[in-house]
């Protein structure tokens, strides 16, 4: 790399104009600011690649952000429609309930370990009866 020269002339800091062989001259100091370039450009360098990088992570909170809200209303529906199932299960288990407790003969079901899944009234008399007795 080129080494680059920063000239300052003293003129007006209290310095004078002098002869330089022969010659009137300014005096003049010669400094290398290579490394000081180069520590500027490498700053600026790793100050494009934190606002890209800044940038980048925007962005891509962004898109999750989206990508939550647009999971978070699924769910929500899903829960809705889970609530609407279970609430039309209930309302039939009432309902079947109900008919078999019209049926006026002892019923039940049993499940396959024989116990009891659903019993009507005259089922659940019958029994209680059957208790009572012993």
């Amino acid at each position: 790399m080129a080494h680059l020269l920063r000239t300052d002339i003293l003129k007006g800091r209290g310095s004078r104009t002098i002869v330089y062989e022969g010659k009137s001259a300014l005096l003049g100091v010669a400094r290398d600011i290579t490394e000081r370039k180069k520590a500027d450009n490498d700053k600026n360098n790793l100050l494009q690649e934190l606002k890209l990088a800044h940038d980048t992570l925007e962005e891509r909170v962004r898109e999750r952000t989206m990508e939550l809200t647009d999971a978070n209303a699924a769910l929500s529906v899903l829960l809705s429609e889970k609530a609407e199932d279970r609430n039309q299960l209930e309302r039939s288990k009432k309902r079947l309930q109900t008919f078999f407790d019209g049926i006026t003969e002892p019923m039940f079901m049993t499940a396959v370990d024989s116990s009891i899944v659903i019993a009507n009234r005259a089922a659940m008399e019958s029994t209680t009866r059957i208790f009572l007795m012993l």
